[in-house]
This record gives structure tokens, C-alpha cells and sequence, in this order.
């Protein structure tokens, strides 16, 4: 009886002592834990627009954006947006952006300092593409918003929600 419970006692010992040892080797072999993506909602008219949130970083996308005359290549200015702090400023706009002019609430949220980032000229690729990334943006819902490059037929502008919540 003394010997079993001797052999149970070393037994858990050198388990114990094994647990200890490898358990750095364990957790330095674990990967680090995904950031979520979290994709966005929103319209556009004339581009294709798209914006993710992933950790503290927005990324956007604006495509089909279309070239000046044919041949040079267009272009989109994009700014990212505190939708708490626009919310007033947009539901005073709203009639604006139904009649399809974006641009006199763009020129409010400018005023009111609800733009937190811009980037004022991004040329498009040979694809009619525009891609660029927010980088340390606070955790908060956002509006990305994007106007490129008009057509014939209007102006071309997209806007898309993303809501930030930082790496876990």
C-alpha cells in the first residue's frame, strides 16, 4: 500500500514538473489570435464600394472607377468618418443625397469636423481601381466615404459603415 501510494506520488510529481516545462514551449507555439474582419454596409452610385474593419486598421476599396476622356486613369478622394458625431449633420442632408447631390453633405461634414482621416488623391490603377487603409483608428462606427472621378451620367460616390472594435 505504501509503495502504490509512493509510485502515485512521484507519478504526479513528474507530470507536474512536465506540464511546467513544456508549457512555455506551448504557448510561444500557439498562434496569435485572429482579428476579427468585419465587413461593411453602405451604397454607392456609379463605383463599386466596399470598406472592412479588421483590428484597428479600415481598409476600402472603390472599383469601376472611371477614367477622365477615356484615357487617363480617374481618381477617388476618401475620407473615413465618425458616424456619431455626423449623425446630426446627415439627417439635416438627407435630401440632399436622395436628389443624388453627395456633395453638399460632404461640404457639411468637412465643416463640422467629422472627417478623423483623409486621402485627398488616390489614382486609380489600370483596372479603375482605388484601394487605401485607415491605420490606427479608435474603436467606434465609421463611415468610409469616397468620391471619384464624375461621368457623364453624374457624379460617382460611395459610402459604406464599419464599425471598429480593435484587436483582441
Amino acid at each position: 500500500m505504501r509503495r502504490n501510494l509512493f509510485i502515485r506520488c512521484v507519478t504526479a510529481a513528474v507530470a507536474s514538473v512536465t506540464v511546467l516545462l513544456a508549457a512555455p514551449a506551448i504557448a510561444a507555439a500557439a498562434p496569435a489570435p485572429a482579428q476579427p474582419v468585419l465587413p461593411g454596409v453602405g451604397f454607392s452610385n456609379g463605383i463599386g464600394h466596399k470598406a472592412e474593419a479588421q483590428g484597428n486598421s479600415v481598409r476600402y476599396t472603390a472599383t469601376g472607377v472611371p477614367g477622365y476622356l477615356g484615357v487617363f486613369p480617374g481618381s477617388c478622394q476618401t475620407g473615413l468618418v465618425n458616424a456619431v458625431t455626423a449623425a446630426p449633420i446627415i439627417g439635416g442632408s438627407i435630401a440632399d443625397l436622395l436628389a443624388g447631390n453627395p456633395f453638399g453633405l460632404i461640404t457639411a461634414l468637412l465643416e463640422s469636423g467629422s472627417f478623423v482621416a483623409f486621402h485627398p488623391l488616390v489614382i486609380a490603377d489600370k483596372d479603375g481601381t482605388v484601394t487605401g487603409t485607415f491605420a490606427n483608428v479608435p474603436t467606434g462606427l465609421y463611415v468610409v466615404v469616397s468620391s471619384c472621378t464624375a461621368q457623364a451620367t453624374g457624379p460617382a460616390y460611395g459610402a459604406t459603415g464599419v464599425l471598429v472594435v480593435g484587436a483582441r
